[in-house]
């Protein structure tokens, strides 16, 4: 429950922070104050605060990752990890380097990606351990079903010739 709940909030800040960095591509309504070309340094530090948020919701995963990294044995974690940390890092320069005077790296933030990359891997990792959970569940009810299936076909014949299609089931103990 504590985890579909984390995935609820993240996935709405998720929602909201896309929304607030790519909703003028498509003509969305960005609040003044978070607006890019009239607030930009609001901008910037609406998505560094949120994008840090899901930093800290995905610390293991980045953590993981790089320790895996360092051990020389790189799972997928390595990837996500230092994916999302490179351009967490690539965005925060980018953003110092524009609140010191270089206006043309405002378009160069690329927050979000690192947010909504953690998010999608949470959602997954979720969505597999409900899988797993009543796969479980299922394996357990089903440990005194036994199933024989016997098929005799003929030998060189056509299978529109087939002589014999013997089919047998039996369940043991399903409730």
């Amino acid at each position: 429950q504590k985890s579909l709940k984390l995935l609820v909030l993240f996935g709405t800040l998720g929602i909201l922070l896309m929304y607030v960095s790519m909703g003028h591509m498509i003509g969305l309504n960005v609040p003044k104050f978070l607006d890019m070309e009239l607030n930009p340094t609001n901008y910037i530090l609406f998505q560094l605060v949120l994008t840090t948020l899901f930093l800290i919701f995905g610390y293991e995963i980045v953590k993981n990752g790089i320790r895996n990294s360092a051990h020389r044995m790189p799972n997928m974690d390595s990837l996500v990890g230092i994916g999302v940390l490179v351009n967490y890092l690539y965005s925060l320069v980018n953003s110092v380097l524009f609140l010191k005077g270089q206006t043309h790296l405002l378009h160069s933030l690329y927050f979000e990606s690192s947010a909504i990359i953690i998010l999608f891997v949470k959602l997954g990792r979720y969505i597999e351990r409900k899988n797993n959970a009543q796969f479980d569940l299922f394996a357990d009810s089903a440990d005194d079903i036994s199933e024989t299936f016997t098929i005799q076909l003929p030998e060189c014949e056509p299978w529109s010739q087939m002589k014999e299609l013997e089919m047998e089931k039996e369940l043991v103990g399903f409730y």
